[in-house]
């Protein structure tokens, strides 16, 4: 049996949806970007299905270096938003991700060690709570329901929108991929730590271990990017180079391309 579908449009179409599931006692579920929900908690067999993907409004204020950003938007879309006057916000570390999954969930990004976690620069949020109420969530209004939305998963309420802190930031960003065997581990890994030693706030790293489709071998691969110049990345991460594999398409990229 299929769950009932809900494609809302409005903030209001959300309070009606959960009120529904109460009045006909079935499970609620509710999707955003479904980018990476292996718990299943986004689905439901037989419930109410509340998807928020027609909800993916995003406005940016430059003069205030803010971001209005509904629930079922995607990162990229913030990326290339703010993008245009030179602003930017941690983001995960790759575009398609939803912002609401990623953002109750704490959110990690190539930025966060200049500008913290996506939940650091959440200003305030309206979400829609079991008895259907829509209240507003920040430091000064709901406070309570502010803190556990900052990173304590989507069961306090749906968030239908957010608003995010930006900050100044270059379109150009540089990263690199370099791949490994898996018996070049040790040195991956005295690499990585000498780099984590004098790490800037402008570095960021990620390290892979997946199968070689061809072959059927664990292999590494490891990830960088720097918040700087094509000159700045490659003295950045020079060492990793030099353990004697190829990099992957390093050079500048464009910024929302590595969010």
């Amino acid at each position: 049996m299929a769950p009932t579908l809900i494609l809302p449009q409005t903030f209001q179409a959300v309070s009606d949806a959960v009120l529904l599931a109460q009045a006909q006692k079935k499970e609620l579920a509710v999707t955003s970007g479904a980018y990476h929900n292996t718990s299943g908690s986004s689905y439901t067999k037989e419930g109410i299905l509340v998807d928020l993907s027609k909800l993916n409004t995003v406005k940016v204020d430059a003069v205030k270096r803010v971001a209005y950003v509904q629930g079922g938007a995607r990162f990229r879309q913030v990326e290339e938003a703010a993008i245009k006057f030179g602003l930017a916000m941690p983001a995960g570390t790759v575009s398609d991700v939803g912002v609401a999954g990623l953002t109750v969930g704490g959110g990690i990004g190539w930025l966060s060690g200049q500008h913290g976690l996506v939940i650091d620069n959440l200003i305030s949020a309206t979400v829609v709570i079991a008895n259907g109420d829509i209240l507003n969530a920040s430091a000064a209004e709901n406070s309570d329901l502010f803190w556990g939305i900052r990173g304590g998963g989507s069961n306090f309420g749906i968030v239908v929108e957010f608003v995010f802190q930006l900050h100044e930031q270059r379109e150009e960003v540089y990263s690199t991929s370099l791949i490994f065997a898996s018996d070049r581990l040790p040195l991956v890994v005295q690499q990585i730590n000498r780099w984590t030693g004098k790490q800037t706030p402008t570095e960021a790293g990620s390290l892979i271990f997946f199968n070689d489709p061809a072959t059927g071998q664990t292999m590494i691969e490891w990830f960088g990017v720097k918040n700087g110049s094509e000159e700045e990345g490659k003295a950045a991460f020079e060492g990793f180079s030099e353990l004697g594999t190829c990099p992957q398409a390093p050079g500048v990229q464009q910024h929302p391309d590595k969010q």
